[in-house]
């Protein structure tokens, strides 16, 4: 454990001295086991998310989600969903004035229109957004307010869900 940490120390000190934006992270289990624990486990967590991350790209929209603290008021919950959930296809301009409803209709059809991809955390085939938990994130309709109150088992996706 110790040499692990002395590696990880002397890769710190090269990234300071090269002023690099890069981070090292854990496998990608474990960062995807880290998003879904922050509430987005709607979203698939997938190989080329992690590719992304790892190379330090421009574009630090999944590190700023994992460094916020959990959300606790929905509006908080909302921008942060817009935010992750605007990547999946769309120009984020066309989605941010719209309502929630309108949202996430808008990312349903994005979502069925898009190949599905392999979620390292559930080491499946899956769409990149699961719609109904992202409306009951969001709570958006009688599907995300009421429903998970009526039946939590018709939504409840993975244990980290619940």
């Amino acid at each position: 454990c110790s040499a692990h940490q002395e590696v990880k120390n002397e890769y710190m000190r090269m990234l300071e001295f090269f002023e690099l934006p890069v981070s090292i992270l854990s496998g990608p289990s474990t960062e995807a086991t880290k998003f879904a624990r922050k509430g987005f486990d709607w979203f698939a967590y997938t190989p080329i998310v992690q590719r992304l991350r790892e190379a330090g790209s421009g574009a630090k929209v999944f590190d700023d989600l994992l460094s916020m603290p959990v959300a606790r008021d929905q509006q908080a919950i909302n921008e942060k969903a817009r935010k992750l959930a605007g990547l999946v296809g769309a120009s984020q301009r066309e989605l941010d004035h719209v309502d929630d409803r309108l949202f996430i209709n808008q990312i349903a059809s994005i979502v069925t229109a898009s190949p599905s991809v392999y979620d390292v955390r559930l080491q499946e085939m899956r769409p990149m957004v699961h719609v109904l938990m992202l409306r009951v994130a969001m709570q958006v309709g009688f599907r995300g307010k009421w429903l998970p109150m009526i039946c939590p088992c018709c939504v409840r996706h993975t244990p980290e869900a619940a």
